[in-house]
């Protein structure tokens, strides 16, 4: 998490003590509920693809998708990125429901239309 810009790369550099308590999940979900070798190894593809995904530092999603059910739920590469720009907020993993409850949710300052010129402070 120190990387203020991330890559796809960055999303498997973290902290090792990060690695061990994230770890524990799909073993822990396997003690639980028998699952097939086939469906763990789907969710972790789907799990590591996520990951690069939300570090990529680009949406691939169109912005018409972002903003209609199911995937405006789910955390995005802008979503994810404000959470290394600013490390107050966007702490969900996938879904961005738990940082509106915890009241962590941040969301990102609409870009300049760049057809129209921007004025600064003083009216420059």
């Amino acid at each position: 998490h120190r990387s203020r810009d991330p890559s796809a790369f960055a999303s498997f550099a973290f902290d090792p003590a990060e690695a061990v308590a994230t770890a524990w999940f799909l073993p822990a979900l396997a003690l639980v509920i028998p699952i097939h070798w086939g469906v763990a190894l789907a969710l972790l593809t789907l799990m590591s693809a996520t990951a690069v995904l939300n570090h990529a530092g680009r949406e691939v999603w169109p912005a018409a998708w972002l903003t209609r059910p199911p995937l405006r739920w789910f955390i995005t590469a802008t979503h994810h990125d404000l959470h290394h720009k600013r490390f107050s907020g966007n702490y969900g993993l996938y879904l961005q429901v738990w940082d509106r409850i915890g009241g962590t949710n941040l969301t990102p300052r609409p870009e300049p239309d760049s057809r129209r010129p921007v004025v600064s402070a003083d009216g420059r």
